[in-house]
C-alpha cells in the first residue's frame, strides 16, 4: 500500500546522513522517529520521517543551523504538502 517504511541503511543512502548519526540524533533528540516493524525489530521509517531528515539535512548545510536548531525546527513546523 501506500504505507512505505524504509531501513535505516536507505535512509542513510537518501538523505547523506550516516546511519550512526541517525541513531545519535535519535537517541539524543528523540528524533527520526522510527517504528519497530513487528517480529525483527529493526528500526523502519516512513516517508515523512525520510522527509523530515532531509529538511534537518538542508537546514544544516545550507542554513548553518546547529542539529539541535534545525531538529527543533523541522518538529515544530507542519510538512508542506
Amino acid at each position: 500500500g501506500s504505507h512505505m517504511t524504509l531501513r535505516i541503511r536507505t535512509i542513510a543512502r537518501m538523505t547523506g546522513i550516516r546511519e550512526a548519526t541517525l541513531r545519535a540524533w535519535e537517541r539524543r533528540y528523540g528524533f527520526p522517529r522510527p517504528l519497530r516493524s513487528e517480529g525483527n525489530n529493526y528500526r523502519v521509517y516512513s516517508r515523512e520521517e525520510v522527509e523530515a531528515v532531509r529538511r534537518v539535512a538542508r537546514l544544516i548545510q545550507e542554513e548553518g543551523l546547529s542539529v539541535s536548531e534545525a531538529i527543533a525546527q523541522v518538529k515544530t513546523e507542519p510538512p508542506r504538502e
